[in-house]
Protein backbone atom coordinates (compact mmCIF):
# COMPACT_ATOMS: atom_id res chain seq x y z
CA UNK A 1 0.00 0.00 0.00
CA UNK A 2 3.20 1.95 0.21
CA UNK A 3 4.01 1.76 -2.94
CA UNK A 4 -0.02 2.68 -4.42
CA UNK A 5 -0.02 6.10 -1.64
CA UNK A 6 3.42 7.32 -3.08
CA UNK A 7 2.18 6.58 -6.42
CA UNK A 8 -0.80 8.58 -5.95
CA UNK A 9 1.23 11.54 -3.82
CA UNK A 10 2.99 12.54 -7.36
CA UNK A 11 0.00 12.28 -9.28
CA UNK A 12 -1.72 14.81 -7.88
CA UNK A 13 0.90 17.60 -8.21
CA UNK A 14 1.62 16.00 -11.92
CA UNK A 15 -2.35 16.38 -12.56
CA UNK A 16 -2.03 19.74 -11.28
CA UNK A 17 0.41 20.84 -14.00
CA UNK A 18 -2.41 20.76 -16.60
CA UNK A 19 -5.56 21.67 -14.43
CA UNK A 20 -4.56 24.91 -12.99
CA UNK A 21 -4.10 26.04 -16.83
CA UNK A 22 -7.85 24.90 -17.97
CA UNK A 23 -9.97 23.68 -14.92
CA UNK A 24 -9.33 25.15 -11.41
CA UNK A 25 -6.92 27.66 -9.33
CA UNK A 26 -6.97 26.53 -6.06
CA UNK A 27 -5.26 28.15 -2.97
CA UNK A 28 -3.05 26.27 -1.39
CA UNK A 29 -1.52 26.78 2.43
CA UNK A 30 1.92 25.98 0.73
CA UNK A 31 2.42 27.50 -3.08
CA UNK A 32 5.11 25.72 -5.14
CA UNK A 33 5.80 27.49 -8.46
CA UNK A 34 7.79 25.30 -10.76
CA UNK A 35 7.86 27.57 -14.13
CA UNK A 36 4.16 26.32 -15.49
CA UNK A 37 3.36 23.74 -13.09
CA UNK A 38 1.87 24.96 -9.49
CA UNK A 39 0.85 22.16 -6.75
CA UNK A 40 0.82 22.79 -3.27
CA UNK A 41 0.95 20.34 -0.31
CA UNK A 42 -2.72 19.38 -0.32
CA UNK A 43 -2.39 17.94 -3.68
CA UNK A 44 0.05 15.20 -2.02
CA UNK A 45 -1.77 14.81 0.64
CA UNK A 46 -4.89 14.60 -1.23
CA UNK A 47 -3.28 11.86 -3.32
CA UNK A 48 -2.25 9.21 -0.17
CA UNK A 49 -5.78 10.13 1.12
CA UNK A 50 -7.39 8.93 -2.08
CA UNK A 51 -4.95 6.26 -2.27
CA UNK A 52 -5.45 4.98 1.02
CA UNK A 53 -9.26 5.05 0.97
CA UNK A 54 -9.62 3.27 -2.51
CA UNK A 55 -7.69 0.38 -1.61
CA UNK A 56 -8.91 0.36 1.82
CA UNK A 57 -12.99 -0.09 0.28
CA UNK A 58 -11.33 -2.68 -2.34
CA UNK A 59 -10.19 -4.70 -0.51
CA UNK A 60 -12.76 -5.07 1.88
CA UNK A 61 -15.09 -5.72 -1.16
CA UNK A 62 -13.17 -7.78 -3.08
CA UNK A 63 -11.51 -9.79 0.21
CA UNK A 64 -8.17 -12.19 -0.68
CA UNK A 65 -9.32 -14.89 -1.88
CA UNK A 66 -6.01 -14.51 -4.27
CA UNK A 67 -2.93 -13.82 -2.44
CA UNK A 68 0.15 -12.44 -3.40
CA UNK A 69 1.54 -14.73 -6.01
CA UNK A 70 5.13 -15.77 -6.20
CA UNK A 71 6.35 -13.89 -8.88
CA UNK A 72 5.55 -10.62 -6.60
CA UNK A 73 9.68 -9.89 -5.64
CA UNK A 74 9.52 -6.11 -4.69
CA UNK A 75 11.22 -5.23 -7.94
CA UNK A 76 8.13 -6.89 -9.50
CA UNK A 77 5.51 -5.12 -7.03
CA UNK A 78 7.05 -1.83 -8.77
CA UNK A 79 6.80 -2.89 -12.07
CA UNK A 80 3.37 -3.96 -11.99
CA UNK A 81 2.14 -0.62 -10.05
CA UNK A 82 4.52 2.33 -12.12
CA UNK A 83 3.93 0.80 -15.36
CA UNK A 84 0.46 1.58 -15.90
CA UNK A 85 1.05 5.48 -13.89
CA UNK A 86 4.05 5.75 -16.73
CA UNK A 87 1.64 4.91 -19.68
CA UNK A 88 -0.87 7.05 -18.52
CA UNK A 89 1.68 9.79 -17.63
CA UNK A 90 2.53 9.21 -21.60
CA UNK A 91 -1.05 9.58 -22.48
CA UNK A 92 -1.93 12.55 -21.12
CA UNK A 93 1.03 14.37 -22.55
CA UNK A 94 0.49 13.22 -25.57
CA UNK A 95 -3.16 13.66 -25.97
CA UNK A 96 -2.69 17.02 -24.16
CA UNK A 97 -0.97 17.48 -27.44
CA UNK A 98 -3.38 17.06 -29.91
CA UNK A 99 -6.29 17.88 -28.24
CA UNK A 100 -8.17 20.48 -26.73
CA UNK A 101 -10.56 18.89 -24.37
CA UNK A 102 -10.09 19.77 -20.58
CA UNK A 103 -7.79 18.33 -18.98
CA UNK A 104 -10.25 16.77 -16.14
CA UNK A 105 -12.10 14.92 -19.26
CA UNK A 106 -8.01 13.82 -20.34
CA UNK A 107 -7.88 12.49 -17.20
CA UNK A 108 -10.79 10.79 -16.61
CA UNK A 109 -10.37 9.31 -19.78
CA UNK A 110 -7.13 8.11 -19.40
CA UNK A 111 -8.41 6.89 -15.65
CA UNK A 112 -10.81 4.60 -17.12
CA UNK A 113 -9.23 3.30 -20.40
CA UNK A 114 -6.59 1.77 -17.86
CA UNK A 115 -8.79 0.15 -15.46
CA UNK A 116 -10.61 -1.38 -18.17
CA UNK A 117 -6.84 -3.02 -19.79
CA UNK A 118 -6.30 -3.80 -15.87
CA UNK A 119 -9.31 -5.19 -15.11
CA UNK A 120 -9.64 -7.57 -18.60
CA UNK A 121 -6.89 -9.57 -16.82
CA UNK A 122 -9.27 -10.44 -13.89
CA UNK A 123 -12.95 -10.31 -14.55
CA UNK A 124 -13.55 -11.79 -11.15
CA UNK A 125 -11.79 -8.22 -9.87
CA UNK A 126 -14.81 -6.01 -12.60
CA UNK A 127 -17.46 -6.28 -9.48
CA UNK A 128 -14.93 -4.81 -6.54
CA UNK A 129 -14.01 -1.61 -8.95
CA UNK A 130 -17.29 -0.77 -9.80
CA UNK A 131 -18.32 -0.67 -5.85
CA UNK A 132 -15.19 0.77 -4.80
CA UNK A 133 -16.09 3.48 -7.66
CA UNK A 134 -19.36 4.40 -6.65
CA UNK A 135 -18.32 4.48 -3.34
CA UNK A 136 -15.51 6.98 -3.81
CA UNK A 137 -18.09 9.55 -6.46
CA UNK A 138 -20.33 9.20 -3.47
CA UNK A 139 -17.66 9.88 -0.28
CA UNK A 140 -16.36 12.72 -2.69
CA UNK A 141 -19.96 14.50 -3.39
CA UNK A 142 -20.60 14.18 0.52
CA UNK A 143 -17.06 15.50 1.27
CA UNK A 144 -18.15 18.81 -0.66
CA UNK A 145 -21.57 18.98 -0.06
CA UNK A 146 -21.58 18.28 3.33
CA UNK A 147 -18.16 20.61 4.50
CA UNK A 148 -16.23 22.26 1.92
CA UNK A 149 -19.20 23.86 0.55
CA UNK A 150 -20.49 24.39 3.99
CA UNK A 151 -17.53 26.11 5.11
CA UNK A 152 -16.78 28.31 2.41
CA UNK A 153 -19.86 28.31 0.01
CA UNK A 154 -18.46 30.42 -2.52
CA UNK A 155 -15.25 27.81 -3.56
CA UNK A 156 -16.52 26.57 -7.05
CA UNK A 157 -16.88 30.33 -8.36
CA UNK A 158 -14.23 31.37 -6.69
CA UNK A 159 -11.54 28.13 -7.65
CA UNK A 160 -13.20 26.33 -11.00
CA UNK A 161 -12.68 28.24 -14.14
CA UNK A 162 -16.26 29.15 -15.69
CA UNK A 163 -16.21 27.00 -18.57
CA UNK A 164 -15.08 24.31 -16.32
CA UNK A 165 -17.90 24.10 -14.52
CA UNK A 166 -20.79 21.54 -17.05
CA UNK A 167 -22.95 20.83 -14.17
CA UNK A 168 -23.71 21.43 -10.51
CA UNK A 169 -25.00 18.40 -8.35
CA UNK A 170 -27.32 18.95 -5.46
CA UNK A 171 -25.48 20.92 -2.86
CA UNK A 172 -23.74 22.41 -5.69
CA UNK A 173 -21.08 20.16 -6.73
CA UNK A 174 -19.33 20.14 -9.60
CA UNK A 175 -19.94 16.69 -10.81
CA UNK A 176 -16.50 16.44 -12.67
CA UNK A 177 -15.40 16.27 -9.36
CA UNK A 178 -17.43 12.98 -8.62
CA UNK A 179 -16.44 11.84 -11.95
CA UNK A 180 -12.86 12.27 -11.44
CA UNK A 181 -13.41 10.61 -7.97
CA UNK A 182 -15.03 7.47 -9.52
CA UNK A 183 -12.44 6.99 -12.16
CA UNK A 184 -9.60 7.35 -9.34
CA UNK A 185 -11.26 4.62 -7.07
CA UNK A 186 -11.33 2.59 -10.31
CA UNK A 187 -8.29 2.92 -11.55
CA UNK A 188 -6.07 2.51 -7.88
CA UNK A 189 -8.31 -0.41 -6.22
CA UNK A 190 -7.31 -3.02 -8.99
CA UNK A 191 -4.17 -1.29 -9.42
CA UNK A 192 -3.27 -1.97 -5.94
CA UNK A 193 -4.12 -5.71 -6.53
CA UNK A 194 -2.75 -6.45 -9.30
CA UNK A 195 0.82 -4.93 -8.79
CA UNK A 196 0.54 -7.49 -5.11
CA UNK A 197 -1.09 -10.33 -6.45
CA UNK A 198 -0.20 -13.82 -8.83
CA UNK A 199 -2.33 -16.49 -9.77
CA UNK A 200 -5.42 -16.18 -8.04
CA UNK A 201 -5.24 -19.85 -6.98
CA UNK A 202 -1.60 -19.48 -5.17
CA UNK A 203 -0.92 -18.31 -2.12
CA UNK A 204 2.04 -16.77 -0.71
CA UNK A 205 3.67 -13.93 1.37
CA UNK A 206 3.35 -10.56 0.16
CA UNK A 207 6.41 -9.32 -2.21
CA UNK A 208 7.78 -12.98 -2.49
CA UNK A 209 7.50 -16.15 -0.84
CA UNK A 210 6.96 -20.07 -1.18
CA UNK A 211 3.72 -20.54 -2.67
CA UNK A 212 1.27 -22.96 -1.42
CA UNK A 213 -1.72 -24.38 -3.82
CA UNK A 214 -4.71 -21.94 -2.42
CA UNK A 215 -6.76 -24.27 -0.89
CA UNK A 216 -9.83 -22.40 -0.61
CA UNK A 217 -9.41 -21.56 3.78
Amino acid sequence: MLCTAIVAAAGGPLCEYWSVQDYWQPEYLLHINLGQWTFGLEDIAAGCLVSAFSVAVFELVAGRNDEPGASSRLATCLLRMYAPCIVGLALMVAVSAVSSINSIWRAVIIAYVLSAVMLSRRLDLVRPAIVTAVVGGFVMWVCYAGFWLLVYPGLVRAWWHDDAIVMLLPGGVPITEVIWAVAAAAFIGPLYRLSSSGSPNSRTSPCGGATMPNDGR
